[in-house]
């Protein structure tokens, strides 16, 4: 979410356009950096799979975290503690949640 904002950011300054370089700003490199080791282990076995019974998709904010599966929706709020998760976590926790209810 926070390179989200960034590119944000960016377009406003660049008047929309894509075309422009974007500076990549410290505060979101941890977040890239922790996505460059997870790639690492996006090749294994699960991603092989292609016969699925059920597909879930799962969202996660600051504020809260949402779900979707076969025309069903499920979604809450953090509570204060949760608010204060990394992104990563909040999004795992969404998935979690995700799973729980469907």
């Amino acid at each position: 979410k926070y390179f989200e904002h960034a590119k944000y950011l960016a377009l406003l300054k660049s008047q929309g356009s894509y075309k422009k370089m974007m500076p990549i700003p410290e505060y979101i490199m941890t977040d890239i950096k922790w996505w460059e080791k997870a790639i690492c282990f996006s090749n294994s076995s699960l991603n092989q799979v292609k016969n699925y019974q059920i597909e879930i998709f799962s969202d996660a904010s600051l504020q809260g975290w949402g779900a979707f599966c076969g025309g069903q929706r499920a979604h809450g709020l953090w509570n204060l503690t949760e608010k204060s998760y990394h992104i990563n976590r909040l999004e795992l926790l969404a998935a979690f949640f995700a799973l729980k209810y469907f």
